[in-house]
């Protein structure tokens, strides 16, 4: 086995790099999985030093893998981010409602 195969053998790719490359792929919305996949498949093949030809027995599972990923992301996100919002309005009712009190008791509240 040539050292070429063996190093790109331990290359790996954590869940936050992947996440990071989807971040900062300025050419979509995060949550656009097509897009993203297209960006997290070309992070990959240039980190592994590869090209679509070299992997082209594989490539449909590749890609397959990568959408998967990348949809799984965006779904995690969008969730997440409905908790968040979720929380911001919970916190902002309660506030208006500590506030009209407050104005009831003659209390000011920053």
């Amino acid at each position: 086995m040539n050292t070429e195969v063996q190093h790109q053998e331990n290359i790996s790719f954590s869940h936050n790099e992947l996440c990071t490359v989807m971040k900062n792929n300025l050419d979509c919305d995060f949550t656009d999985v097509l897009k993203q996949a297209q960006a997290l498949k070309e992070y990959m093949l240039k980190k592994l030093s590869l090209d679509e030809e070299e992997i082209f027995e594989c490539l449909g599972e590749f890609e397959e893998k990568i959408k998967t990923f990348a949809l799984n992301t965006c779904s995690n996100y969008k969730k997440s981010n409905r908790m968040h919002q979720r929380l911001i309005q919970a916190l902002a009712k309660d506030g208006k409602k500590e506030r009209k009190r407050a104005n009831n008791l003659n209390y000011p509240i920053p």
